[in-house]
């Protein structure tokens, strides 16, 4: 055998030794980080068992069927877990992108479970063909040292290079969001690999993959997953967001004492008019202020306990039999008196096949919509705010699909991720003219969760915003 290639086998066995006592001995993080290098520690050392099996058993193959059996048994084995390898340490770099990015890469790796499944699908399939790929054996020199090569070969050496040219196109890619001493392993995997494949295309009895691999964890131990530094990040993580939490809340807070005092200053101050006045016309219109001001300080309130009560998971869902179509032309009434002399047109549009009995929350509902179309046309000067409700019925469950759409301002694409967080206002600063807390979207989220539902947005900015809420129903029998 080839004394470096054992050497350096034996020397990784040795390392990863000392990294699996000291590692699996502390209390470690419990993330998906984590659980990911776990997995690589144990993946490293059947790489370096199934490698060291290889290298002995090389040595009395000659005239033994056996041995040559034992041999290809293993070398399987090496080749699977090495490709394992590879892939979690691009699975593993892919995360940590993904959780300082918190954008879309973020959703599919921790909300999709279909691409998950479909993901670990693919992973089995590949390891699989690995497995099962036929290659061809060669004894180099009077060193009892076995190489192969054959589809089996190309197969990992195409694999390996596709994987680590991804990765590094979504490091490239996030390179905003990317800390940089997180993605240095796989760099400093990739370019160990690129130093292995330079020195096999010299001799090729010589191999430190294995060695590689294990310093490459070795390294990553003590940058990054030492539960000592990782328990000391997560602090600094949880403080971060304690002090920006409390921020929104400080902001919230002291802004909130403006918006209660507007609405109510036009209560009073229109009352008095009210009171004081005598042109009947001039009565009404006040009056109609008082009652648009009077909607905006319950609106407030309203969401105030609202949140309270979803924090607190208090919220409770009261289900009755209603009509829908009949809540929704109330409400659209009471939309009609928030757009006052805006030149908008406020439209609606049903689903003929929407039963007329369903059974559900309908006052949770009637918030959601309310809450979306008061945002529409809050955030729309001029143009078409629209209402369109589908349904797809399946036996006693009616999906109900809720569009509003409108030509108001839009939204950046980067200020999506945020829309939903709590007393939190997208471009606030600019939209000094337009009342409200920060809830509404928040709480809308909340509740159509609790329903069991679904919200999406697509924005343009300058163009216009549309959200679909999807939301599951029971249809009564007496339809």
């Amino acid at each position: 055998m080839n004394m470096f290639t054992f050497t350096s086998n034996f020397c990784g066995l040795l390392f990863w030794g000392i990294l699996a006592i000291v590692y699996f001995s502390k209390r470690n993080m419990s993330n998906i980080e984590n659980k990911i290098y776990k997995s690589q520690i144990i993946v490293d050392f059947f790489v370096l068992s199934t490698s060291m099996v290889c290298l002995v058993v090389a040595n009395f193959i000659k005239g033994y069927d056996v041995f040559f059996y034992t041999y290809d048994i293993f070398a399987r084995l090496f080749c699977v877990s090495e490709v394992l390898w590879a892939i979690l340490l691009a699975y593993y770099t892919v995360v940590v992108i993904a959780q300082e990015q918190k954008g879309k890469l973020h959703h599919i790796l921790y909300e999709s479970k279909k691409f998950n499944y479909l993901l670990f699908s693919i992973i089995f399939i590949i390891l699989l063909i690995v497995g099962i790929l036929p290659v061809t054996y060669i004894f180099i020199g009077k060193e009892n040292v076995i190489a192969y090569y054959g589809v089996r070969s190309d197969f990992i050496t195409y694999l390996l290079g596709t994987i680590g040219i991804c990765c590094l196109i979504v490091i490239i890619a996030n390179s905003k969001y990317v800390n940089r001493k997180k993605a240095f392993p796989f760099l400093l995997f990739v370019v160990l690999e690129l130093f292995a494949l330079f020195l096999n295309m010299f001799d090729k009895t010589i191999n430190i993959y294995t060695l590689s691999i294990t310093l490459i964890s070795y390294f990553m131990y003590h940058t990054i997953e030492n539960p000592d530094i990782s328990l000391i990040n997560q602090l600094e993580l949880a403080k971060n967001q304690a002090e920006k939490s409390n921020e929104a809340k400080t902001d919230f807070l002291s802004s909130m004492s403006h918006e209660i005092r507007t609405p109510l200053n036009a209560i009073v101050g229109l009352s008095q008019m009210i009171s004081e006045g005598t042109n009947i016309e001039d009565m009404r219109r006040d009056s109609k202020d008082v009652l648009i001001a009077s909607q905006n300080l319950l609106e407030i309130v309203n969401g105030i306990l609202d949140i309270n009560r979803l924090e607190a998971n208090k919220m409770e869902i009261i289900n009755s039999n209603y009509n829908l179509r009949e809540e929704i032309d109330h409400l659209i009434k009471m939309i009609k008196i928030r757009i006052d002399d805006k030149p908008i047109d406020l439209r609606v549009k049903y689903d003929e096949r929407i039963p007329n009995n369903l059974y559900g929350d309908k006052d949770k509902i009637k918030q959601i919509l309310t809450n979306l179309l008061t945002n529409a046309v809050k955030y729309t000067d001029e143009g078409i705010v629209e209402l369109k409700v589908e349904c797809k019925n399946n036996k006693e469950i009616c999906e109900l699909i809720f569009s509003v759409k409108d030509t108001g301002r839009g939204m950046k694409k980067e200020m999506l991720p945020h829309l939903f967080t709590k007393f939190n206002r997208l471009e606030e600063d600019k939209d000094t003219d337009i009342e409200g807390t920060g809830l509404g979207l928040a709480i809308t989220k909340s509740l159509v969760e609790l329903l069991n539902g679904k919200i999406e947005v697509e924005s343009t900015y300058g163009v216009g915003s549309l959200f679909t809420v999807t939301i599951p129903q029971l249809i009564e029998e007496n339809n």
